[in-house]
């Protein structure tokens, strides 16, 4: 979770200490997924499935062609299709 603390630590005979101050912050997930997807889209479609494959991303992209439409899940978005789970969450 969100928050602070410090880690002390004590060498087994106590004569030394050390400490250290830990922040963990929120992760602006949105803007993450508007970054990566900006990142797919100028990757061009073969690499940007490539890449999608290669870090397990579920992705899913909706390219236009001469005769429409087409869909193209990468294999983590095709489990997710499939099953309704990914990693085992729902």
């Amino acid at each position: 979770g969100v928050g602070e603390t410090t880690i002390t630590v004590t060498t087994e005979d106590g004569d030394k200490t050390a400490t250290c101050q830990v922040t963990v912050k929120a992760w602006d997930i949105s803007a993450a997924t508007v970054t990566l997807g900006t990142a797919l889209m100028a990757m061009g479609e073969k690499q940007a499935l490539n890449f999608a494959e290669k870090n397990d991303l579920a992705v899913i992209f909706i390219i236009r062609g001469e005769s429409g439409f087409s869909t193209v899940f990468s294999p983590a978005a095709k489990k997710i299709k499939e099953t309704g789970q990914y990693d085992g969450r729902k």
